[in-house]
């Protein structure tokens, strides 16, 4: 029988007659563990299995790095394919974001979605990548996201990056008003991470990005005495991460620390996993904060109001091909993208939208519109 100390995880099996298999092979491997260790029992409708970990098993320094390993060991020894679909945690032994949803909202100022844009330039020189996401904060970008391949390159240094984003953060919102967030990528060798979390939060920079299957990563930056968030890149449906449901991986990654989350777009995965998903970073957890979905796919503006209207505010509209083909340039491409936002908070119909606003239009004429009923 569980107690509130156990971590509770949820085993589907792809095959139903496996399960009986599958849980023996479980127990065997249980066996010789000493006491406590964990157990496992057929759910109620004899198609899936749960595993309940004590909580005195789980090292409390990296919990979520030591449940994903055991998780993952787990996997390995049912002879059949299956995937983790649910996880329920005991209180107090997890962190969870040090910024999260909460912290962008006061960073921001912003109560409706972020308009978020991948960064990309003619160069990763730092001045010049810094210059591209002042062009794009200018135009109307909430949030600037450094491309996955740029990493801690001699002549792109991460120090360097951190502080020339860091001037234009504040070139912008003297010009504006406005406050963008500018994510660096910090991803580097375990023993260099720390000192590359350390250059962006001393130049100011509020978060950073890692791969959302680097776990240990996540959870280590979360843990530092340094007040930055992180940003997982390519969570819930992408492959890494299929062991887990979209739920499943959501919880994780929020219990690890991560404050804003990836996954798939409206039009890129079917409706009810991005509801999971984001029911999963958004609700209640007890003494753990929620964190940001940031929605990457299929974007562009004629797709604003189906991810606003079925998803809501709270997430960031990651914004790629979508704001950089635009037949105008990639700066009406972004100014597209906030009218088609904007009018979609003021409850307007998109068409409505397209006669007001002739970026919009063009963009209509190049990737043409998405509407919330044609999402599945």
């Amino acid at each position: 029988m569980s107690s509130s100390a156990d971590i509770v995880a949820e085993l589907t099996l792809k095959d139903h007659e496996a399960v009986e298999a599958a849980a023996e092979a479980l127990n065997s491997a249980f066996r010789g563990l000493g006491d406590p260790a964990p157990r496992v029992k057929r759910a109620a409708d004899g198609e899936r299995l749960t595993v309940e970990i004590p909580r005195d098993i789980v090292d409390p320094a990296s919990p979520a790095t030591h449940l994903t390993q055991m998780l993952r060991s787990v996997l390995r020894a049912i002879p059949a394919e299956a995937r983790v679909s649910r996880i329920a945690i005991p209180e107090g032994l997890f962190r969870g974001p040090r910024l999260g949803l909460k912290d962008v909202r006061r960073y921001t100022g912003i109560r409706g979605p972020l308009l978020g844009v991948v960064i990309k330039a003619e160069s990763r020189e730092p001045f010049e990548l810094a210059k591209r996401f002042y062009e794009l904060a200018a135009s109307g970008a909430d949030l600037g996201l450094e491309p996955e391949f740029l990493v801690d390159h001699p002549d792109s240094p991460i120090s360097a990056r951190a502080s020339h984003a860091a001037d234009m953060m504040d070139r912008v919102k003297e010009e504006t008003g406005r406050r963008p967030i500018y994510v660096v990528s910090v991803e580097s060798r375990a023993d260099a991470l720390v000192d590359r979390v350390q250059e962006a939060a001393d130049a100011g920079l509020p978060f950073v990005a890692v791969e959302a299957s680097s776990l240990a990563n996540i959870e280590a930056i979360a843990a530092l005495d340094v007040k930055i968030g992180v940003y997982a890149r390519g969570g819930p449906g992408y492959v890494p991460m299929r062991w887990l449901s979209p739920g499943a991986c959501a919880t994780l990654l929020r219990l690890a620390g991560a404050g804003m989350v990836e996954r798939p777009s409206a039009g890129s995965a079917p409706r009810a996993s991005i509801e999971e998903t984001d029911s999963a970073l958004l609700g209640k957890i007890q003494g753990i904060g929620s964190a940001m979905p940031s929605a990457r796919g299929v974007m562009h503006p004629g797709s604003v109001e189906a991810n606003v209207s079925l998803f809501g505010a709270n997430q960031v509209l990651l914004f790629d091909e979508g704001v950089y083909d635009h037949p105008w340039g990639y700066k009406s491409g972004v100014s597209a993208a906030r009218a088609a936002i904007d009018a979609a908070l003021r409850g307007e119909g998109f068409f409505e939208a397209v006669e007001a606003s002739e970026e919009i239009r063009v963009a209509v004429d190049r990737w043409g519109y998405l509407a919330p009923d044609a999402v599945r």
